[in-house]
């Protein structure tokens, strides 16, 4: 290098000191709930390098993201810090996707494929008429129905006393000659049946 007055000399080669470059690495665990099959927990806390007390070289983790896989907004953070909840709207299978970044932008991700099942349906009302009031165990109950005409009564006792699928058969009353209200609509019994047609004259089946 020459100044203006003709000197020349040489710079000094200048030494630095660069500081290690952590590489992230991206740990997930996606536990089902037990209580609800829809609800599953992410942990990304295993992931490195966590935040230590004192140190301000950045190398740590600053960005946690977690992708669900079903099309709903990922979830955004500085760090894991603890399991995070996700609640899916249907049962399948999905690919949940952890990414975590570096203060110096070191990268990684990992993928866990988690199988959410269908909610197990409730259990069906107990088969029967009426529950009994209270105090009254062992006794009669008796149960008024009624509807508008003897066609409509006929279809509101027999809902009441066969629930859905109770019925093994169902027999097809006529009611236009009908002497009793019952034979105005359908018939539920309990037994296998074969189709049939039943019209009542003077309160018989005939």
């Amino acid at each position: 290098m020459t100044d203006q007055d003709g000197l020349s000399s040489q710079a000094e080669p200048q030494l630095y000191t660069l500081g290690t470059v952590i590489k992230a690495t991206a740990k997930l665990t996606v536990t089902p709930d037990a209580s609800n099959p829809l609800l599953v927990h992410a942990d990304a806390t295993a992931s490195t390098p966590m935040p230590s007390n004192g140190d301000t070289s950045g190398s740590y983790i600053t960005t946690v993201s977690i992708d669900w896989g079903d099309g709903t907004d990922p979830y955004v953070q500085n760090s894991p810090v603890a399991p995070v909840p996700h609640t899916y709207a249907h049962a399948g299978t999905y690919y949940v996707t952890l990414s975590v970044t570096t203060g110096t932008l070191q990268y990684s991700t990992v993928q866990q494929q988690v199988t959410v099942p269908t909610p197990t349906a409730p259990p069906p009302p107990p088969l029967g008429g009426p529950t009994p009031p209270s105090g009254t165990a062992g006794a009669a109950t008796v149960t008024r129905l009624g509807g508008g005409d003897r066609y409509e009564t006929a279809r509101i006792a027999s809902r009441t006393q066969w629930k859905d699928g109770a019925a093994g058969g169902v027999v097809l009353a006529r009611g236009d000659a009908a002497a009793v209200e019952i034979f105005g609509g359908a018939v539920a019994v309990t037994g296998p049946v074969e189709t049939a047609v039943v019209k009542a004259t003077g309160g018989h089946a005939a």
